[in-house]
């Protein structure tokens, strides 16, 4: 925690301004709400909440770099656009920035902090977590839907990055913020 503390204020000061649009405070709210209510989750998955949470304010603190790099910036739009798409992946992208894998790689890493395909898994679990709050849908359903090719990967992927299982998820929404 020290680490991130030190590594944050040495970017960009004491004081912090996340912006009144930032996901941060839902996220916040729904680790407060978790406690509040005694409804904890179990060491590991607030373990990953919290990291979550440090990963979005530290998100969204370096999303002024990514007005200095026009291509990144299109990089993610078309993340953001194409994320349902199954076919999509990191070397089709590349390929419409008309630039190699590997430069993309470094230019995104070097402006966000995540390589684009972490991105674009972070994009589509974020579809994903909307879907599983807002129907019943069969997961094999949001699965495909949300850009993942089926939902055993699916499954596996959810837990790995927010450490908790899609129908727990689904339960429980306030496990996760985005």
């Amino acid at each position: 925690m020290t680490a991130w503390y030190d590594r944050l204020t040495a970017s960009f000061g004491h004081v912090l301004n996340l912006g009144a649009d930032e996901r941060v405070g839902p996220m916040m709210l729904a680790i407060a709400h978790a406690l509040e209510t005694g409804r904890q989750p179990d060491r590991y998955v607030l373990s990953g909440q919290i990291y979550q949470l440090l990963m979005e304010i530290y998100s969204s603190l370096t999303r002024s770099r990514l007005s200095t790099s026009p291509r990144v910036t299109r990089a993610m739009q078309l993340i953001t656009t194409h994320a349902a798409d199954a076919g999509f992946g990191i070397t089709r992208l590349a390929r419409e920035m008309d630039c190699s894998r590997e430069h993309l790689t470094r230019l995104f890493r070097a402006a966000t902090g995540v390589s684009p395909s972490d991105y674009l898994t972070q994009q589509r679990l974020r579809k994903a977590a909307e879907a599983l709050r807002s129907g019943d849908d069969k997961l094999e359903s949001i699965a495909r839907r949300c850009g993942f090719s089926n939902a055993n990967y699916f499954c596996r992927t959810f837990r790995q990055h927010v450490g908790t299982t899609p129908a727990k998820c689904r339960k429980q929404p306030w496990l996760m913020g985005p």
